[in-house]
């Protein structure tokens, strides 16, 4: 009886350690990169990103369901380029009109951010489906985005690293910016790519 026992424990033990885990990771706020693509008065692409960026993962690979990410940007850290006050073009007076209520109202509203509500694997392994409450402009809709896990490995010191990478379009009329729309497009791409180093 004891032999089953101890036979029932360890297959229990060995099902349990074969499962995997999800292990936790912050992002790296230097390696992060949250950036947007919108067409300006209809002519130019405008390329901006967000300079401070907050967020933690975890990560299943044997079971991506298990998975889970929570993702911020500071919209007062919103940047579309090089300053240059001489020129019609300058980032530093474009930045600060992107701040104002005419477009993200960073006083009002001062994040943006996603939060996952399922993760699911598809037919490629470093493919996810991933579908969450993205919320901009205090507005919150569901979208559910194609995320490409980009590698893994280690750092200097021998911590765990993983990366995931990511790209979708939204109208931002979706989320109540509506204003100016012959300055800038309704369609946004946003690219995010995410460093995330294990806690």
């Amino acid at each position: 009886m004891k032999k089953i026992f101890s036979l029932i424990a360890s297959l229990a033990l060995f099902a349990l350690l074969s499962a995997g885990f999800a292990e936790s990771f912050n992002l790296n706020p230097v390696e992060t990169h949250a950036l947007f693509r919108i067409k300006r008065a209809n002519t130019s692409f405008l390329f901006g990103r967000f300079d401070e960026l907050s967020g933690s993962l975890s990560y299943d690979v044997e079971n991506p369901e298990a998975s889970s990410i929570e993702f911020l940007a500071l919209t007062e850290s919103v940047s579309t380029g090089i300053e240059n006050p001489d020129n019609d073009f300058d980032a530093a007076r474009r930045d600060g009109h992107l701040r104002s209520p005419d477009f993200f109202d960073a006083a009002q509203f001062p994040t943006l951010s996603f939060v996952s509500k399922s993760v699911a694997a598809t037919d490629d392994p470093n493919i996810l489906e991933v579908t969450g409450d993205l919320t901009i402009h205090g507005v919150t809709n569901e979208v559910t985005v194609m995320v490409e896990k980009t590698g893994e490995g280690q750092d200097q010191q021998g911590n765990a690293m993983v990366g995931f990478y990511t790209e979708f379009n939204i109208n931002r009329s979706d989320y109540g910016m509506t204003n100016l729309e012959q300055l800038a497009g309704d369609e946004v791409l946003i690219m995010i790519s995410l460093l995330g180093m294990a806690q």
